[in-house]
Parts: structure tokens; sequence; C-alpha cells
């Protein structure tokens, strides 16, 4: 069975790294734009040119204006379907997406292919802000096979837009349990991982840690790249926090090492009117390696960690201020949800165990398509 796995600049191995383990007789292959953020080295990738790759010469924001008002989104893959002919399966992400909009004229044509869609989105109606945008969602939706969601909330978000119950399927996205594993003796440090952007909370991260940070004996970590990169620099020299607060960029192939040296987990994501927290691998990440987890109350926050974590419903710098010292004073507390969270990861975080359910999704979706030709 030919799988097509298309992300376009989206492409990256917090994903793809659940998809490299399926069984013999599946080959799945991965479709991106020219500079995606990261391939699969264990899987065939195809590069298609994108008006998305012109965010690395022009602002993105108005790559993404202009194309959101023409073809509707700037994630489009250009000859794409010259190369769709062999995959049974054709596996596309958010609806909304060019590309996803491309496969599914492709299926109209080809009505014996299998449309497969993985929709993020937690926000019902989000993405909608033109008539263009609006009429390549629906377009999807009705020329899609079916649904494959990693979480309760986005399937709850498309049925509210009119689709089917039995036609979604939810398995959680994994990661690899073998190297995300607690460290023998964790150093007190608090660890941050993600986009250094505002909705991720980062500059509410570190007021929340200047107001505690005379009070205890654990350093903060950020790693990640975005936007407030400067901002968080100046906010570290300003307040002369050079020796208790480190920024770092650290390649996927080396991340589990960063959640080794730390033995609390912050995420503290600010919700908008049109962004939630949709997953957040890093929480799988951060609980398979046995950590303590704070995380904001929004998105599919709650669903993911359970209650392997404390949750923030209001994730501002005095809060955030208040979760920290609930953990950095408590010894007993940190060990127990350490050990919820690992285990927790093991049950249904494993990289292995969504690539058995993807693999008999695969095949009732396969038998259920060649029975109807």
């Amino acid at each position: 069975m030919n799988i097509a796995l298309v992300r376009g600049k989206h492409l990256n191995n917090f994903e793809t790294q659940n998809f490299d383990s399926l069984a013999r007789g599946f080959n799945v292959e991965t479709f991106s734009s020219l500079c995606p953020i990261e391939t699969n080295s264990k899987l065939k990738n195809h590069r298609f040119a994108s008006l998305a790759d012109l965010s690395k010469l022009f602002p993105e924001r108005v790559v993404k204006y202009l194309s959101n008002r023409t073809l509707g989104d700037m994630h489009n893959l250009w000859n794409m379907e010259s190369q769709l002919a062999k995959f049974d399966i054709l596996h596309t992400a958010d609806s909304y997406y060019y590309y996803s909009y491309q496969l599914a004229r492709y299926k109209q044509t080809h009505p014996g292919k299998i449309l497969l869609i993985t929709p993020w989105e937690t926000i019902p109606f989000n993405n909608e802000g033109t008539s263009a945008k609006k009429r390549i969602k629906y377009f999807v939706y009705k020329q899609a096979s079916h649904f494959l969601c990693y979480t309760q909330k986005a399937k709850e978000a498309l049925i509210l837009e009119g689709i089917s119950a039995d036609k979604i399927s939810v398995i959680k996205l994994g990661i690899d349990t073998r190297r995300f594993m607690p460290a023998k003796a964790k150093q007190k440090n608090i660890l941050f991982v993600g986009r250094l952007e505002k909705e991720k909370g980062i500059l509410e991260l570190l007021a929340a840690y200047k107001l505690i940070c005379e009070t205890v004996v654990h350093n903060l970590i950020i790693v990640g790249q975005g936007s407030l990169k400067s901002q968080v620099l100046s906010f570290i020299n300003t307040h002369r926090l050079q020796n208790r607060v480190s920024l770092q960029t650290v390649p996927y192939a080396k991340m589990h090492k960063c959640y080794q040296d730390a033995e609390i987990f912050v995420l503290p994501s600010q919700k908008t009117a049109t962004w939630e927290e949709q997953y957040g691998m890093v929480l799988a990440e951060a609980m398979a390696s046995g950590m303590a987890i704070i995380g904001s109350n929004n998105g599919a926050v709650k669903e993911v960690i359970g209650s392997a974590g404390l949750l923030l419903k209001d994730p501002q710098a005095k809060i955030i201020a208040i979760a920290l010292k609930k953990l950095t004073d408590n010894t007993k507390r940190v060990r127990k949800l350490s050990a919820s969270a690992r285990k927790r990861a093991e049950i249904y975080y494993n990289k292995e165990v969504f690539a058995q359910k993807l693999k008999r999704l695969y095949e009732k979706l396969y038998r259920s398509n060649f029975n109807q030709k």
C-alpha cells in the first residue's frame, strides 16, 4: 500500500516519526515545499515549489495576506499532482491548506483514491476569514474519504462544522518513548520548549520567573526560535539574569537531552480569538521524560496531559509564578507528577502504539474503498 503524506512547509519530525515504523507492506512517502521545517531521513520526500517558501524572502504576513485573498492560502505545492498516480491513500493535514485543495481536486477526477484529512484545528469555523479560504475548506470536506484527528477536541470541532462522527477516527500522536526517557537524576531546572512567539507565553514566563528567581534554586532553560528572540534576550540582560536564564537552539535529534536536564516543564500558551494549543507535542515529550508539567488550560492541553500536570486557568505572570513555587518548594509532588507523566506517555503517546492503530485504519479504508469498486 502506498501512502502520500502531504505536509508542505510544515513537514517535521515531531509528526513523521510516527510513520517510519509502519509494518512491512506500507510505503509512506512525504510531500513538502522546498523549505520544510524538517524531513524524515527514513521516508522518501518529494519537494515542490510553494508560495509559502517566499516567507524566506518577504515578511510572512505579506505573503499570507496576498495568498489568502487570491488563491485562498499560501501552502500550495506546484505540480504535486504529477507524482500522485501510484499512491492509494492521499493523507493531508487541515482542509484549508491549498495543497489539501489540490488533493481534493485530484480525487474528484480520480475517484479510486482515498483522501484522508488530519485536522489539527480545535476551534470550529476557524480559518474562514476570506471567501477563497472558506471555499477551499468546504470543497475538501466534500471530497474527503475519512478524517483522522489527533485529539477529541479536533473531532468535536469537525462535528460542529457538519462532519458525521462515523467519518472521524481519533488516534493520539506519539513520540519515541525509548529516546525520551527520564534521567536517573534530574537537575534543578525549569524548561520551556517552543516558538518564541506571543501566543506561546514566553514573555509571561520570563516575568513569572523574575518574580521567584531569588527564592528558588532552579534556573530557567529556554529552547526555541522566533520573532520575540530579541525581546527575550533584552529581558535577560535588563534584569541581569544571564547566570539564571539560558536561551538555546537545539536540533530535534538532540532535544531529548534538554528534557533530561530539567525537572519542571512549562507551556504557558496564551489563547487568542483564532488560536489555541492544538496538541503540544512538547507536552508528550516532557511526559515521556518524566517531568512535572505546568500547562495552560486552553485548546487540547488538558486532554493531552490529563492529571499528569498542573493546569493554569489564567496563564499570566503571577499565576505562573504561584504554580512554579508549588513545585519548586515540593520535591515530593514533583516526583509524583513525574511518575504519573511517564506512565501516561507509555500508555497513550508511544509512537509504536500510534503506528499499529494507524496501520489498522489504513487497512480498513483500503478494504472499504476496494469493496466499493
